[in-house]
């Protein structure tokens, strides 16, 4: 298994913070990050609200390796989009000050015919996890719509052993 996927894993629990959405402006994400009881998998749940507290984005997600554990990707339902998707692993979007970076593709972002998307979780140091979301539809550019850094707000105990 991937040690980056190993560390994001490891920082299974609750998280909220600030951020800027380029749609809506100033937003407040929770991300929650439940893994497997073998930790070969990780249940990825993010929600973005305006300042009033209207929610304008929730994305549910699974990230694992395959059979052999060599790709690691992730397959995600976001509520702007028509269905459950699979995302590649990219590894060309790591941000500067960031431990590890998690970048996932779904569609050529370079194809302004086709829907796209990206999603980047950035583990830091401190504990704090960043989330960066892009899209773009058929016609449009694509563009990062939401970067939100979150601290973590609890952290579950060790699952038990069975």
């Amino acid at each position: 298994m991937q040690y980056d996927f190993e560390q994001l894993v490891a920082k299974a629990g609750s998280y909220g913070g600030q951020g800027v959405d380029t749609l809506v402006g100033p937003v407040h994400g929770e991300l929650e990050l439940t893994p497997l009881r073998s930790r070969r998998a990780v249940m990825v749940r993010f929600s973005a609200f305006r300042v009033d507290g209207t929610k304008v984005h929730d994305q549910l997600g699974w990230i694992a390796p395959d059979d052999e554990g060599d790709a690691v990707s992730m397959w995600s339902i976001v509520d702007e989009g028509r269905g459950l998707r699979k995302f590649a692993r990219r590894f060309d979007a790591d941000v500067v000050g960031s431990d590890h970076t998690l970048a996932f593709a779904c569609g050529d972002p370079q194809d302004p015919s086709q829907w796209r998307a990206e999603t980047a979780l950035d583990l830091y140091g401190d504990g704090s996890i960043g989330m960066r979301l892009r899209w773009g539809r058929p016609g449009e550019p694509g563009a990062t719509h939401a970067i939100v850094r979150m601290s973590a707000t609890f952290t579950p105990p060790e699952p038990a052993p069975f």
